[in-house]
């Protein structure tokens, strides 16, 4: 996770992956960690919990895909004042978006 240490240049590279079992209670994991990316990059609780919201959306469609047995592959990334959540699985792809104050 990028850090804050007053020594940046105001410039943050975020790089985190994440896999869960499609099938299961752990799915439920990503979107409790997109509102912990979220919170720990500026954004209040209420877009941190609809960030959170999202991705299990997200989460659970592309386990309902018939693709169960798979895992689903996160991967969170800081794009132009958006924190953006990719989800893998199978061959499937999707994403969600959440604004981050600057």
């Amino acid at each position: 996770m990028p850090e804050r240490n007053g020594k940046t240049t105001g410039t943050h590279s975020l790089d985190v992956r994440l896999w869960v079992p499609a099938e299961g209670d752990l799915r439920s994991l990503a979107g409790e960690l997109a509102a912990k990316i979220a919170e720990h990059l500026g954004a209040d609780a209420p877009d941190a919990q609809s960030l959170a919201d999202k991705v299990a959306g997200l989460t659970s469609d592309l386990a309902n895909g018939g693709h169960q047995s798979q895992d689903i592959a996160l991967e969170f990334r800081q794009v132009d004042g958006e924190l953006v959540v990719e989800g893998r699985c199978a061959g499937t792809a999707s994403e969600v978006r959440q604004g981050i104050p600057v």
